[in-house]
């Protein structure tokens, strides 16, 4: 089988393929009544000139061969959503906080969806419509299927894996990009073009690691330079990719990081990150009545159609997708809007007569992300308990929630843990007795 991976940036289309035989890449200039920058302004033109590069690519009689396309950052829309359940119902806040956000593009125009990453905190994607029908139709004029579409910069923190927050800076043709991640998402990116100078980089860098934070970044990723050096506040990682070493990779760096976390993790196919899982399909109709609709997990249904069937059986079938779409936003949260709304408060036996009110909560952010502490503590508060303080933990590295609770308090635990089960939670009986609250809560990751 072979991977043949397509990109389109500052008018050059690269095509490289992947396959047990090793690597091999072309680079084609294109003119600009084909493309302007990384755009595709005629899209027959382009399939040609992406087909002529796979022939002298692609071995021999090669039937196996998929389609994937690594995408530019201008060409999509990543941004968190804080949500606060206190404010009533997830979906709603989402949409509004994003139409906010889009800064002049229109909801409607987009095929998106939004992915719970912490409690709450949600990565929203979305790409335009038309961007992403141009890559469905030149996989259909060449006649290869289209596996994947795919925002390299999204790749970054899988590659990573640090699971910490972390600023990568990449050399991308002419252009400087930089990049924030937080739990293996992207928060923010920006690019700049190769004028900007290292002083300048080391200003936008120590500003990001400073934003909103109490412990600042200090993990910054390089690729595509040879050395950068932003002081000794930052541990300055260079990203070394496999078969970066060989000659004919030169230049090939964003490629190989798409082969590298591919070959590490093939589930990104079916996850947020391949922009295929954004495309609506038919829905299926339960005994219930209700509709399944396509969201970020539904890969396999959107392979079928995108790729098994191809991109004209999808075309054809437009008219079907856009009332999908239309129920689509109701439904990316509907398994977890199920488990919450079918939730009860745990069954305490009378006989203990415990009061939510009676324990008292300090709340701790160990996850990093501005405004969690704040948010959980409103929740708590709401269903009755008494937080006393709020704060930022010693490291914001935590991975999972920890209840520490006061030994005499430990028959709260039952109580606390099943009004928090949107979280993997620990739970101690270490907190001293000394102190002025019953219970610790660490907020970590998940």
């Amino acid at each position: 089988m072979s991977n043949l991976l397509v990109s389109l940036n500052e008018n050059t289309l690269k095509v490289s393929c992947f396959n047990s035989l090793g690597f091999k890449t072309k680079s084609v200039e294109v003119s600009k009544d084909v493309a302007n920058d990384a755009a595709i302004l005629d899209t027959p033109a382009f399939a040609q000139a992406v087909l002529e590069s796979a022939k002298e690519l692609l071995p021999p009689k090669d039937k196996d061969t998929v389609l994937n396309f690594l995408v530019e950052p201008e060409d999509i829309i990543l941004k968190f959503i804080l949500v606060n359940k206190k404010d009533g119902d997830v979906t709603e806040q989402i949409l509004a906080e994003i139409k906010l956000k889009l800064d002049g593009v229109a909801l409607d125009d987009l095929y998106f969806s939004y992915v719970k990453i912490a409690p709450f905190v949600y990565q929203f994607v979305g790409i335009r419509k038309d961007v992403l029908e141009k890559y469905l139709e030149v996989s259909n004029l060449i006649g290869i299927p289209v596996q994947s579409v795919m925002p390299w910069v999204s790749l970054l923190p899988k590659f990573a894996n640090s699971g910490v927050s972390s600023i990568f800076v990449v050399k991308n043709y002419e252009k400087q990009e930089i990049i924030l991640s937080e739990l293996n998402g992207v928060y923010f990116f920006g690019e700049y073009n190769s004028k900007t100078t290292s002083k300048e980089l080391q200003a936008l860098i120590y500003d990001l690691s400073i934003y909103k934070r109490s412990v600042p970044i200090n993990k910054v990723y390089t690729l595509g330079y040879n050395h950068l050096d932003f002081g000794d506040k930052y541990e300055v990682i260079s990203i070394v990719l496999p078969g970066s070493e060989l000659e004919e990779t030169k230049d090939n760096e964003l490629h190989l990081l798409f082969n590298a976390v591919l070959s590490a993790n093939g589930g990104v196919l079916s996850s947020q990150l391949n922009l295929l899982t954004l495309l609506p399909v038919p829905t299926v109709e339960k005994k219930s009545n209700s509709l399944v609709v396509a969201g970020a997990g539904v890969a396999v249904a959107v392979l079928l159609i995108a790729v098994g069937i191809g991109a004209v059986t999808y075309f054809k079938n437009k008219a079907n997708a856009q009332l999908a779409a239309s129920q689509e936003m109701a439904n990316v949260l509907g398994n977890e809007d199920v488990s919450e709304s079918s939730e009860s408060s745990p069954s305490v036996p009378a006989q203990e007569e415990l009061k939510k009110a009676d324990l008292t909560l300090r709340i701790e952010n160990g996850a990093g992300i501005p405004g969690v502490a704040g948010r959980l503590k409103d929740t708590l508060n709401g269903l009755g308990y008494k937080v006393l303080e709020v704060g930022n933990a010693a490291t914001t590295d935590h991975a999972n929630t920890l209840l520490r609770f006061k030994a005499s308090k430990a028959k709260y635990k039952d109580l606390l843990v099943g009004d928090m089960k949107s979280y993997i939670v620990l739970v101690e009986e270490t907190l001293p007795e000394t102190v002025t609250y019953d219970v610790l809560v660490i907020i970590g990751l998940k």
